[in-house]
C-alpha cells in the first residue's frame, strides 16, 4: 500500500463490552468511510444520531481519561480506539457507539487493532495530508512533560519513562521505562500486543467503587 494516499477498512467490524469507567454496556462498530471524511464517533444511542470529530478542537477536560465533545454529549474514554486506528494507517472510519463511554477489554487497544485488521484496510482515491514536524515542541504540566523533536522519516521514535514511585500509594520500584520504533511501512498494528492502563492505588480504589456500582463492571486494574 501507498503511505501517501488515504486508507478506510474494507467491511464493518464491531466489539461489545463494559466501559472502564461507566460499567455500561457499549457496542462499538467500525463502519468504512468515504475519503476526506476522517474519523468521527457517532452516538447512535441518542434519539438522533450525534457525530463527534477526532480532532482536537472537540477534546473534553476530564480525569484520567480523554474523551470528545459535541455540545452537551461526548464519547469517553476513547484514546485505545484511536490508537488502534492510527496504528493501522486508517484515516476515514465512523465509529458508532451504543452508549458513552467506548468498550475497555485488557486495558490497551489490542481487541480494537485485532477487530481492524479482520475488517481489512484498503486505500482510497484521494491523498494523504501529513503532518511534518520541523521544530522540537515541549509540553509540561507539573512534573509531567511530554516533548516532540524532528526524527527519522521512515519512522517514529518514542522514549517513555513513567516513574510514580514519589507517588502515595505507589511501591518505590514503581518506575516504568520503554523505547520502540512505529514504522508505518511496517503497520505495527498488525501484530497488537496486549497491555494495561494503571495508576495509583488510592485513585483506583475510587475508580473501582464507581465502575462496580455497574453490574458487570470491567473496572479491574491497578
Amino acid at each position: 500500500m501507498s503511505l501517501s494516499l488515504q486508507k478506510t477498512i474494507d467491511s464493518p467490524v464491531e466489539l461489545t463490552g463494559r466501559g472502564l469507567f461507566s460499567g455500561e454496556s457499549c457496542r462499538l462498530r467500525f463502519v468504512p468511510a468515504p475519503a476526506d471524511s476522517g474519523i468521527v464517533f457517532v452516538r447512535t444511542d441518542l434519539p438522533a444520531p450525534v457525530r463527534i470529530a477526532a480532532d482536537i478542537q472537540n477534546v473534553g477536560k476530564r480525569a484520567r481519561r480523554t474523551s470528545l465533545v459535541n455540545g452537551s454529549i461526548a464519547v469517553e474514554t476513547v484514546e485505545h480506539v484511536l490508537s488502534a486506528v492510527v496504528g493501522l494507517g486508517i484515516d476515514n472510519v465512523a465509529i458508532e457507539l451504543t452508549a458513552p463511554e467506548t468498550p475497555s477489554f485488557d486495558g490497551s487497544a489490542k481487541a480494537f487493532a485485532e477487530a481492524l485488521v479482520r475488517a481489512g484496510v484498503r486505500e482510497q482515491q484521494a491523498e494523504r495530508q501529513e503532518f511534518v514536524l520541523a521544530e522540537s515542541l515541549t509540553v509540561s504540566d507539573s512534573e509531567a512533560v511530554l516533548a516532540a523533536m524532528p526524527g527519522p522519516t521512515d519512522g517514529l521514535d518514542v522514549l517513555y519513562d513513567l516513574d510514580y514511585s514519589a507517588t502515595p500509594g505507589c511501591a518505590t520500584t514503581s518506575r516504568w521505562a520503554t523505547a520502540f520504533r512505529w514504522a508505518p511501512t511496517r503497520g505495527s498494528a498488525r501484530t497488537p500486543r496486549p497491555g494495561r492502563s494503571w495508576r495509583a492505588r488510592p485513585p483506583c480504589r475510587r475508580g473501582r467503587r464507581s465502575a462496580s456500582s455497574r453490574p458487570g463492571s470491567a473496572f479491574r486494574i491497578c
